[in-house]
């Protein structure tokens, strides 16, 4: 109830929003272990609705979600792991997480995941430095619906924003005999 009553207030449903109340109702139900209100409750922390701006405490929240299995807490706390928001830089535990996510259908932890091969591939150093680089040579911040910004790549654009530009790429490429193989068995099981 404290949930539902939060998401209410905090969008304004019957009533004008209030992010003040709706950081108290989700921090009541976060307590006792409503996944969906930790959530909540760490992006209002993140982005600092209803109350101070607190990475740590946001970091800290998700974490309880995605313990739980929440796929938006393990992919926002993988983007907090990778980009060291609230704590500590830790691309292991970032890829772990985006694991996670993945493997319960997240496109966009799956998307990281490859950008985090993509990334440490280039770098012939141990993975500690190459991760380093990657973060202290990345340019800016660029727009996305998840959490907050990507760190954008040498080019200066966001994931979702390189998702078009990759997939008109990938079109151009020819494709590996992996998938070469893939289109034909499933061209002989259409025939079948």
């Amino acid at each position: 109830a404290q949930f539902n009553l939060g998401v209410m207030v905090h969008h304004g449903m019957g009533g004008l929003e209030n992010h003040v109340e709706a950081r108290r109702l989700y921090g009541l139900a976060a307590e006792q272990g409503d996944a969906p209100a930790q959530v909540k409750l760490a992006v209002m922390q993140y982005k600092g609705q209803g109350g101070p701006q607190n990475h740590a405490e946001a970091r800290r929240i998700f974490g309880l979600a995605a313990e739980q299995g929440k796929v938006e807490a393990q992919d926002n706390l993988g983007i907090m792991h990778e980009q060291g928001e609230g704590g500590p830089v830790d691309h292991a535990e970032a890829r772990r997480l985006y694991s996670l996510a993945a493997g319960q259908g997240s496109a966009e932890a799956s998307d990281a995941l490859a950008r985090l091969d993509q990334q440490h591939a280039h770098y012939p150093w141990p993975l500690a430095i190459a991760c380093a680089l990657v973060v202290i040579t990345s340019a800016g911040w660029c727009c996305s619906t998840r959490l907050h910004g990507r760190l954008a790549s040498r080019r200066g654009s966001c994931q979702k924003h390189q998702k078009a530009r990759r997939a008109a790429e990938a079109k151009q490429r020819r494709p590996s005999a992996k998938v070469r193989r893939s289109g034909e068995e499933a061209a002989a099981a259409k025939a079948a």
